[in-house]
């Protein structure tokens, strides 16, 4: 997916960022509500209230699954956060007593909400502008974005690549049709 693509549904959206060519990537650890820990990577424009892009990579990926990505939506002015859902990648070794993702239940799957969440909270406390969030997603990662999104409507933009009927028990169908008229990309 290239940056043309994102800005696309988000001058749909209405969420055009001001272009910069200066990008900041940070390493965080973000704190879900349920207590778990999730590592993140967050790039920023250097211009304020950049518009921002939740990154929720595929089914046993990680957030580096992004990075080439978020260099360059960084680049084009849109401030960036990929994380480790909560049982994959360097997540899963900051909470070694919580289950891995190759045994989650469907009831798991649901708590990657809070881990969206404090990726959106992240990329606010940044810097990005509150009024102009998106949420792009891969695989269970795109199911996940839209019950996300569906679920959240200062959420103005989805991206979803490869999403599923059905991954895991998250259904793409329901979310999809309660994001309604928001501008959105498959």
């Amino acid at each position: 997916m290239s940056a043309l693509v994102v800005a696309t549904c988000f001058v749909a959206a209405g969420c055009a960022p001001d272009r910069s060519a200066e990008t900041v990537a940070s390493e965080l650890v973000l704190h879900a509500s349920d207590g778990l820990r999730i590592a993140a990577t967050l790039q920023t424009a250097s211009s304020d209230r950049a518009p921002g892009l939740i990154l929720v990579h595929q089914l046993g990926g990680y957030r580096t699954d992004w990075d080439h990505f978020a260099r360059r939506a960084a680049q084009a002015g849109y401030a960036t956060l990929a994380f480790d859902m909560r049982g994959h990648g360097e997540s899963a070794g900051l909470n070694p007593s919580a289950p891995g993702y190759r045994g989650f239940s469907a009831e798991d799957w649901k708590g990657v909400m809070r881990d969206i969440d404090a990726a959106k909270q992240a990329l606010i406390d940044a810097g990005a502008d509150a009024n102009r969030i998106g949420i792009a997603g891969a695989s269970i990662g795109a199911n996940l974005a839209a019950q996300y999104a569906a679920e959240h409507a200062d959420v103005q933009a989805l991206v979803m690549l490869s999403p599923g009927t059905e991954y895991k028990g998250v259904r793409v169908a329901p979310a999809f049709a309660a994001y309604g008229n928001r501008p959105s990309m498959l």
